[in-house]
């Protein structure tokens, strides 16, 4: 009898934990602070229209001022999609003036649209401005994405966002487990495909350590973190010496469960570098905020602490005399923008290096990318020239 009470009040309190916040619950942010989320999504779903799950995601991080989010489990084979399907085009909204986006998954497999596993790291508005570069796990199978941020005086901070495969359960030829394990093998290499993930992962952590970055790891480890598993002493102790700012900041309480189905410990968190243990808010908040059914776990922090200086500014369009308000202006510049691709062939070399691009990158491949990188540059710039000429009175709109 004693022991179904003392389960019975186990089990009650494990399903309140599932209902509430650990931690800071999201609130207003402060003007000078930098927002960072994570979330394991459950796949976004293969359609890239009429998606009531993507939309979802990106009205959510709208509502809530989200700076920098990562998402784990895409669940799309990015490679097969046409540009227009992609992640950075399905991401697009009016509301950010501006994003950047690293996403990644398996390229080694063409089998279906949907595709387990999958990493993404995306900066929007302003601090999209400060990535300094992107990129993901260089073996192609989607591990992990990064962004890499840099302000005054190169102070970096890279945003890393990251999945470990379970344990295959069985002969399940789809999990991501199962993929990992058919690289390996078509590679002779031997070895528990997760297993391979943690020291790989915890390298190359030490490698941008040793540039003196900063590290933000959002990562769901499929591993019971109350326990401190090999992935978490990894992180914090014997390679990485990295530290989780929540537990910190809430006096290393144990968290609740982080995936809804069947779970009873956390398995997804947040690591960061000792820099950057001071957050002002942080928590892991409470089953169906974001998407997915794990718990989306968020940070916020001080801009200068993250990126090394005060709140930035980016020239405006009027700065450069453009006048954005005038539409004879914005046509004219798309029109000019157009022309110039066009002369070059832009965006069909874009798609056609989007989709056959090797990793790592072949030395033709990036001769090309730097070729489109140029092309792409001197294209604004003309336009812009041409656009001023208008504004200034300089030629008709006719010209």
């Amino acid at each position: 009898m004693e022991n179904e009470r003392l389960l019975t009040i186990r089990t009650t309190n494990i399903e309140k934990q599932k209902t509430e916040t650990f931690g800071d619950s999201m609130k207003t942010k402060h003007c000078d602070s930098i927002r960072l989320v994570g979330q394991n999504i459950g796949c976004l779903g293969v359609r890239a229209f009429n998606n009531h799950k993507q939309d979802m995601g990106k009205e959510w991080l709208i509502k809530n001022n989200i700076d920098i989010c990562c998402w784990q489990e895409l669940g799309i084979a990015l490679h097969m999609t046409k540009h227009q399907d992609r992640i950075h085009e399905r991401m697009r909204d009016h509301r950010w003036g501006r994003i950047r986006i690293s996403a990644t998954n398996n390229r080694h497999e063409s089998i279906d649209k949907m595709q387990f596993g999958g990493t993404m790291a995306m900066a929007m508005n302003s601090t999209a401005a400060r990535v300094h570069a992107s990129g993901a796990d260089e073996t192609g199978l989607g591990r992990w994405a990064w962004l890499l941020f840099e302000g005054h005086n190169s102070y970096r901070t890279r945003v890393i966002s990251a999945y470990i495969p379970c344990k295959q359960q069985g002969k399940k030829d789809a999990t991501v487990y199962a993929q990992h394990q058919r690289y390996y093998n078509s590679k002779g290499k031997n070895g528990c495909p997760r297993r391979n993930m943690i020291i790989e992962l915890t390298d190359q952590i030490e490698k941008w350590q040793r540039k003196s970055e900063n590290i933000v790891l959002f990562i769901d480890c499929n591993e019971n973190l109350n326990k401190r598993g090999e992935v978490q002493r990894l992180l914090t102790d014997e390679k990485c010496n990295l530290i989780d700012p929540i537990r910190r900041r809430h006096n290393n309480k144990t968290p609740p469960p982080t995936y809804h189905r069947n779970s009873t410990y956390p398995i997804d968190s947040v690591f960061v570098s000792h820099k950057l243990r001071h957050i002002e808010a942080g928590g892991w908040l409470r089953f169906g905020e974001g998407i997915g059914d794990h718990r989306a776990i968020y940070f916020d922090i001080p801009m200068n602490l993250l990126l090394g200086e005060n709140k930035f500014n980016i020239v405006a369009p009027q700065i450069r005399r453009l006048k954005c308000d005038d539409p004879r202006v914005v046509k004219k510049y798309n029109t000019l923008l157009e022309k110039q691709y066009n002369e070059h062939n832009t965006l069909q070399r874009i798609e056609t290096l989007n989709s056959t691009f090797h990793t790592p990158m072949l030395q033709e491949e990036i001769i090309e990318l730097e070729k489109l990188d140029r092309i792409a540059t001197d294209a604004v710039l003309y336009a812009e020239k041409h656009c001023r000429r208008l504004c200034m009175g300089m030629v008709p709109f006719s010209d």
